[in-house]
């Protein structure tokens, strides 16, 4: 189905339940959007009372990740992918449809099956802007998690915190399928069978042999995209631009010769508690949503997605405000840490001090221990792989080129912002000799 980029994606969401699984619609709300999704709610005329299968499985061999509607379902969630510069939109559909497959085989043994949503229906979508791929999937009950963790106590929010963390153990300790070889996106062969792909995230290549590979891909692409800014426009009216150049002929091998290695894992990309539902009764998660970001890497990889809302995410080095949260994350909580400043309420962007919660780092490091996740103090090398990371989200970092930020900022909090991420990358290359 190939969407006109001036689209209603609310009555196109109507359609597709419509045509594709022959329902009757009562309504449709917008369950809201971001840079990179639109999810809208969709509700039945009336609850399903049998199984109901979509045309394409009716008419086809089922779409692979996908199952029947159940009956009694009264209520479906439509999502579609917004374009975006710096994801690959062609497999951004079927990424996340496989990176739910695998999450909910993942969870399966644990008390925690069934926060995956099922899917019913998807089409990929192409690279071409007028042809967005979609999800229909299960409505999933629960409140979302970011509305009340701030104030709850913390004895409350530990028992959350156990439950986040059975979550990364359960991801970290399965064993993918056997048709899954190296590192990237998750996708489906010509015959369902799971294997890595290009990753959804911009990015040279893919699936890739090894994570080094993989994050070489990713600064190619950064270093290629920061030309076609304007803000940025390839660095080239800095010195900076003489030095990332050096780097990339003579150092960069060097620093992703020294990233960590381990076996392929897979990588929620976004646990995260604006992403979250949960049942304020019984305190149990219900759902896990978001999985745009999902990949195969390796467990240290995690810390550099998720987390940030729980002042868990391994972030960049060289900020006065965040260095000595993450060294703690680094080398491990001593048994006193800081006061903090009140908990921000709803959605929380990491990197202020203002945001960050010691006990709850600390909370969240205890949880981690007690399942015997790995984490940053237990993962050789973990420093060296932050620092990659970051550095290469500095060559162009999305809040110089989004549209949406474009408008709401004046010049001088752009040239502001430029001057940082200038700074920062001037930081790097000192630390690495360039």
């Amino acid at each position: 189905m190939t969407i006109p980029p001036t689209v209603d994606h609310q009555a196109l969401a109507k359609d597709i339940v419509q045509n594709a699984f022959a329902l009757g619609v009562s309504s449709v709300t917008s369950r809201g959007y971001g840079r990179s999704n639109r999810v809208f709610e969709v509700c039945l005329s009336e609850p399903t009372t049998s199984v109901v299968v979509s045309q394409q499985r009716r008419e086809q061999s089922p779409p692979p990740g996908t199952v029947s509607i159940p009956p009694g379902t009264g209520r479906l969630i439509v999502r579609f992918f917004r374009p975006f510069d710096t994801f690959n939109q062609a497999v951004r559909a079927e990424n996340k449809v496989t990176a739910m497959a695998l999450s909910r085989s993942a969870l399966s043994p644990s008390r925690l099956a069934g926060v995956v949503p099922r899917v019913y229906g998807w089409e990929r979508g192409t690279d071409d802007q007028g042809n967005f791929g979609w999800v229909v999937e299960e409505f999933m009950e629960g409140k979302v998690l970011a509305d009340d963790f701030p104030t709850m106590p913390l004895d409350k929010q530990k028992i959350i915190l156990g439950q986040l963390a059975e979550v990364v153990k359960a991801f970290q300790g399965y064993e993918l399928p056997a048709t899954v070889t190296g590192y990237g996106g998750c996708t489906f062969d010509k015959d369902g069978q799971v294997v890595a792909g290009p990753p959804s995230f911009q990015c040279k290549g893919g699936p890739f042999q090894t994570v080094s590979v993989m994050y070489t891909g990713l600064l190619r692409w950064q270093l290629e995209a920061c030309e076609r800014y304007d803000l940025i426009k390839g660095w080239r009216d800095s010195s900076i631009r003489d030095r990332l150049d050096r780097f990339m002929l003579e150092g960069m091998d060097i620093q992703m010769s020294g990233l960590p290695a381990g076996r392929p894992t897979l990588i929620q990309g976004s646990l995260e508690l604006m992403k979250t539902l949960y049942d304020p009764t019984t305190l149990r998660l219900t759902a896990i949503l978001d999985y745009g970001m999902s990949h195969i890497a390796i467990p240290a990889v995690e810390y550099l997605y998720s987390f940030g809302g729980i002042s868990g995410m391994l972030g960049a080095p060289f900020d006065p405000e965040t260095d000595r949260l993450r060294q703690e994350i680094l080398a491990g909580f001593p048994s006193a840490v800081p006061e903090s400043k009140p908990m921000r309420q709803g959605p929380a962007m990491f990197g202020s001090g203002r945001d960050i919660q010691w006990g709850l780092a600390k909370a969240w490091d205890e949880e981690l221990a007690r399942v015997g996740a790995l984490r940053p103090s237990t993962i050789s090398q973990a420093d060296a792989l932050a620092r990659v990371h970051w550095f290469i989200q500095d060559l162009a970092p999305w809040h110089l080129f989004d549209a949406d930020v474009l408008a709401i900022r004046t010049t001088e909090q752009l040239q502001e912002a430029r001057a940082e991420a200038e700074t920062a990358l001037g930081m790097y290359l000192e630390s690495w000799g360039y």
